[in-house]
Parts: C-alpha cells; sequence; structure tokens
C-alpha cells in the first residue's frame, strides 16, 4: 500500500499518486504533494504505525461515545483550519468528552494537524463498527432465542 497524503487545508486523505509502487522498506520524510481533491499541498508520511497508534489512543478513550463523536469532530474541524486555537480546542474536547481534550491535543502536537483527518474519517467508523457488531451478535441471540422456543413449543 502507498503511503498515506494528508491535506490540511480541505482535510482531504489519500494515497500518495507519488509512492505508488511503494517498498515498505523505503522512508519517505518532509515529502508533500499536490492534494488530489483542492489542488494545495498535502503531506505524504510513510511510517502509518505511529499514527494509527495515536489514533487507537483516541479512539479507546473512555469519555469518547457515539453520541458525542459529531460535537468532538466539529471542534476538530475548526482546530484543523485554524479557527479556534489548541488551548480552545482542547477547552472544548475537554466539556464535551471529559479526559480527551489533553489526549488529543498532545497528539496534535506530537503528530501535527496532518492526523486531524485521519480522526474526522476513524471516530464514525469506528463507532459505525461497533454497531454493526453489536446487530450481528443481536442477530445471534434472536436466532438463539428463536431456536429454544421453538424447542420448548415441541
Amino acid at each position: 500500500m502507498a503511503p498515506l497524503a494528508f491535506c490540511e487545508s480541505c482535510l482531504g486523505v489519500f494515497e500518495s499518486r507519488a509512492f505508488r509502487n511503494f517498498n515498505e522498506t523505503l522512508v519517505v520524510s518532509n515529502c508533500h504533494e499536490t492534494c488530489i481533491f483542492c489542488g494545495r499541498d498535502a503531506f505524504v508520511d510513510s511510517n502509518p504505525n505511529i499514527l494509527k497508534s495515536a489514533i487507537l489512543e483516541v479512539l479507546q478513550a473512555r469519555s469518547l461515545q457515539r453520541e458525542n463523536v459529531k460535537l468532538v469532530g466539529n471542534v476538530l474541524r475548526d482546530l484543523a483550519t485554524q479557527k479556534i486555537s489548541t488551548e480552545k480546542a482542547e477547552q472544548e474536547i475537554e466539556r464535551i468528552a471529559p479526559g480527551l481534550g489533553k489526549k488529543v491535543t498532545e497528539i496534535v502536537a506530537k503528530h501535527g494537524r496532518k492526523i486531524i483527518p485521519l480522526l474526522l474519517t476513524a471516530m464514525p467508523l469506528f463507532f459505525s463498527y461497533q454497531m454493526l457488531e453489536v446487530a450481528r451478535e443481536a442477530k445471534e441471540i434472536s436466532r438463539e432465542a428463536n431456536a429454544i422456543s421453538r424447542k420448548t413449543v415441541e
């Protein structure tokens, strides 16, 4: 898989076209290419594992709930577009999801604003996956209950 490119202008995330035949031993640093969505400068990162662990750290926060993902996402969008300061973003996220504000701003400080599009994409997907798992479990429980009730009737 090619390294991911992150556009801080439009928050787009896409596979880098510059490294289509990417060899995993190749390390790319401080590389930029044109964003396929808005035409501005996008940052290319060849080490997505570091970003994955940072994203998982946010997703595993107990205070991040399905109900507040959109609100946290709105704050992250404002931070990415520099409508609010990092301090203000931390306060807002902390108000929405206690204990998460500082964690998010530390991750953004460490990895830069390039991680925000990934967070914006990962948060709803994570909760959609959780809901899918709950639905599967409910379907399985329903099947088991139906089988038990059939046996009871017989």
